[in-house]
């Protein structure tokens, strides 16, 4: 529908409007004509084509309006001719070409500005009726929507726009209303929305640590920008500077993310990496605080320690945290970090490879446990070293041997004890009547020895014969037993032997032992003799009982049997030695005589005369030894004979 309005007065005629009209009018058309600016009737009194035929006459108030519609047939004319007037005045009057609104622009030009925005340009019309232009847009191909005013200039920008495409029209207006709208813009198509990608977080970081993660963009047309928020940087590829921003072209591409791990454990720090209209979170989650060392066991305890010692753990190689943590060592411990020194208390810090040894030192007294608290980070162990008991038993202290055969009373001693393996200053005693020397020094009851100490014991035998004396002798802690006995009493004679048989005696006669000196025993041994034997000691009486020292004399007489041709045994004995001694009576009483005189007598008649002895000790005349000779001389080789003087013995008896 074309509009004309009349806004001027045209004195006489017609009017021919060229401007504003359609190019063609057909049956069915329609003209609105107004009477806008005029303030009197209007009167049309005709309006013609060159083909068609509009309508009859008609009047118009002011600011009213008739619309015509074109009947008859034919094609259209850029001319239509129109008579106004007015009855009352005669005037007549026109319409202007300026009374319509414009035709419709050429179809704008669409481009892309960026993945959210495009710019549409247009050719201006030449009309300078043109107050302004209006844009529709079509999203998807759907249909246009709301219009919006976008004044003279080209091109148009729109921003906020979503992937999708896009096609434009436009139109102009003026003060009398709006022009077509153009023909559809060419599409575009915006698309800087990548499909979803994804990064793999990092867990268990180290602190304030750098940390790298890739992924694939696709699906997007439009050049992208790939930023990262909280301080991560982005770059394009797996190599290269990293940037705040990078723009990544409409193709595959694997972009990469950089970003530093929190300075506390257990804490996650997330950037969101932006491709276009795309985002993707990457987080770094720090590891939990470990303290903890993996391999520091508790140390082997101590036993047996000595005194005032170092002793040493083994080196211990940190692993198993990854945080620095204190090593501690009190209580008589201490610490050393690598190759440092050995600090107590608090030594320091470690981290994991560093190497921790740790010393405790044992006490100063024996038997005493020293409880050392040694740590690294969360673990401790106590670690204990307990002394030694006292070494008080010696080496080179030997049980002293028996001693058998003591003299009474005397004094016996041990081997000397050269005392090694002790503790200094061990105890030396003995049980009474024991004394010891240490080293040269003189003998007592009481005192210590050191380790390299010579050491003898003395003890006093008993004053008794065959006594046993058990003492006791001590160093350190060791003891023993030391037993001295006395000897027995020496009841065996030295000197004392066998008394000859004595023969060719007379019933009831006495015969005489020689005279025993007797040696070798201890005083006051007895002195004994069977039935019918008799001793004198030291030339005393002959009596039945009696005790002889050593040194003293003592002869046995021993009486002969009452008949003749009689052996008899009599039993002497002095101590514990005792001999048989056997005496023979004569097997007949004599016959012969020796005859008195003082020449000397033949040796064989004296033979005869006692009955064939041959030693003078054997020759007895009624029981009394015969000669006054020295006893048991052998006068069998007497040159001469014996003069009867020297058997004066024999006369008294």
């Amino acid at each position: 529908m074309a509009s004309y309005y009349i806004d001027a007065l045209y004195i006489g005629g017609n009017i021919s409007l060229y401007d504003n009209l359609p190019a063609s009018l057909a049956v069915g058309d329609t003209v609105n004509i107004t009477n806008g600016d005029i303030d009197e009737f209007l009167e049309i009194t005709s309006i013609s084509t060159t083909f068609w035929d509009i309508g009859p006459s008609y009047f118009l108030e002011p600011d009213a309006s008739v619309m015509l519609t074109v009947t008859g047939t034919g094609s259209g004319s850029d001319t239509i001719n129109f008579a106004f007037g007015v009855s009352s005045t005669g005037k007549v009057f026109n319409f202007t070409g300026s009374a319509v609104p414009p035709v419709a622009p050429n179809a704008p030009v669409a481009s892309i500005v960026s993945g959210s925005s495009t710019s549409v340009a247009w050719t201006a019309l030449s009309d300078p009726s043109v107050t302004k232009y209006e844009m529709q847009v079509s999203v998807g191909g759907g249909a246009y929507g709301t219009t919006t005013n976008v004044g003279l200039t080209s091109p148009k920008v729109w921003t906020g726009l979503v992937d999708g495409s896009y096609k434009y029209r436009i139109r102009a207006v003026n003060s009398y209303g709006n022009g077509a709208w153009s023909s559809d813009s060419n599409t575009v198509v915006l698309d800087d929305t990548p499909n979803s990608f994804g990064f793999t977080n990092k867990s268990s970081a180290n602190l304030s640590t750098y940390y790298e993660a890739t992924t694939t963009i696709s699906g997007y047309v439009q050049p992208v920008t790939v930023s990262a928020t909280n301080g991560a940087q982005v770059r394009i590829g797996t190599s290269g500077n990293w940037y705040s921003s990078v723009t990544a072209n409409p193709t595959t591409q694997t972009i990469g993310v950089r970003m530093q791990s929190s300075a506390s454990y257990s804490t996650a720090k997330t950037t969101t990496v932006t491709a276009g209209g795309t985002s993707a979170n990457w987080t770094i989650t720090t590891a939990v605080m470990d303290e903890t060392p993996s391999g520091f066991n508790d140390p082997t305890d101590i036993t047996g320690a000595e005194l005032d010692t170092y002793y040493y753990s083994v080196p211990y190689t940190v692993t198993g945290i990854n945080t620095s943590v204190a090593v501690t060592a009190t209580a008589g411990a201490a610490a050393k970090i690598n190759n440092g020194s050995y600090i107590s208390g608090y030594a320091g810090t470690v981290v994991a490879g560093d190497q921790v040894t740790f010393r405790i030192a044992s006490s100063s007294s024996y038997q005493t446990a020293v409880n050392a608290s040694i740590g690294i980070g969360t673990v401790s162990h106590t670690w204990t070293a307990t002394t030694r008991a006292k070494d008080t038993t010696p080496s080179g202290f030997t049980a002293p041997s028996a001693v058998t055969g003591a003299q009474l009373s005397e004094y016996r001693y041990t081997e000397p004890y050269t005392i090694t393996g002790i503790d200094p200053a061990v105890t030396v005693s003995g049980s009474s009547g024991v004394a010891f020397k240490i080293n040269s020094g003189s003998y007592v009851t009481s005192g210590t020895v050191n380790s390299g100490d010579t050491v003898i014991f003395r003890q006093q035998a008993s004053g008794s014969y065959s006594t046993l004396v058990s003492r006791t002798i001590t160093v350190g802690s060791t003891s023993y037993t030391w037993n001295v006995t006395t000897r027995a009493k020496d009841t065996t004679p030295s000197g004392f032997y066998q008394p000859l048989a004595v023969g060719s005696l007379v019933p009831n006669a006495w015969a005489y032992t020689d005279t025993y000196t007797i040696t070798g025993i201890d005083p006051a041994v007895p002195v004994t003799g069977g039935p019918n034997v008799e001793f004198s000691i030291a030339g005393g009486s002959y009596v039945t009982s009696g005790t002889i020292n050593s040194g003293q004399t003592v002869r046995f007489r021993g009486k002969a049997a009452s008949t003749y041709n009689t052996t008899v045994q009599r039993m002497v004995a002095v101590g514990s030695t005792t001999y048989t001694w056997y005496l023979d009576t004569l097997a007949n009483p004599p016959t012969s005589t020796i005859g008195i005189s003082e020449p000397p007598i033949a040796l064989s008649d004296v033979i005869t005369f006692f009955g064939g002895g041959t030693k003078l000790s054997q020759f007895v005349r009624a029981g009394a030894y015969v000669p006054n000779l020295v006893e048991n001389a052998d006068i069998s080789t007497t040159a001469t004979g014996l003069k009867l003087s020297q058997f004066f013995d024999c006369a008294k008896n």
